[in-house]
């Protein structure tokens, strides 16, 4: 490869490298390719811009609590006339390298529920708190409805009504 290369560099100054190119059997790709074993500096690595670096450091207050992309519009509706206008992107990488990004938001596993008949809430005595049910009771081929109030302190069962039909009944 390195011999093809020096033999196009050689015919490029009597023709144009095209045709050298074809001459020796060579495509433009693996002429002009780079190998990056060569080269130790890695390239995607951007210096800080100075401006942005030192708007970050003198934010105070509220706008520390933003995140990149909220910061990258504040900075934009905010720093725009000053000729302060920065992507997301890069204000990412800022932020990043000062050490000024807000800790990511982690879901927490959602609480369970007790199992039914323990609550969350206990009373300390009776009278407190009352829990209500209504259940349907299949009776031969009809069925009937049951409505039971009970106090969750001691479990007593302070009323009850059965009846074929579910309706309200007002006390005379």
């Amino acid at each position: 490869m390195k011999e093809k290369r020096e033999h196009v560099e050689k015919l490029k100054a009597e023709i144009p490298t095209q045709l050298a190119l074809k001459a020796i059997g060579l495509s433009r790709s693996s002429y002009h390719y780079k190998s990056g074993i060569n080269d130790k500096k890695d390239k995607r690595i951007a210096p800080l811009d100075p401006r942005l670096e030192t708007l970050l450091l003198t934010l105070k207050g509220y706008e520390l609590t933003l995140g990149h992309c909220k910061l990258a519009s504040y900075i934009k509706t905010n720093y725009a006339h000053h000729g302060h206008w920065y992507n997301k992107k890069k204000v990412y990488r800022h932020m990043k390298a000062l050490k000024l990004l807000q800790p990511k938001h982690i879901k927490k596993p959602k609480k369970t529920l007790k199992k039914l008949g323990v609550s969350y809430y206990s009373p300390i005595r009776s009278n407190v708190r009352w829990e209500a049910d209504l259940t349907f009771i299949s009776y031969g081929d009809s069925h009937l409805y049951l409505f039971t109030v009970m106090d969750t302190f001691d479990k007593e069962i302070i009323g009850h009504f059965l009846s074929f039909r579910c309706r309200l009944v007002m006390p005379e």
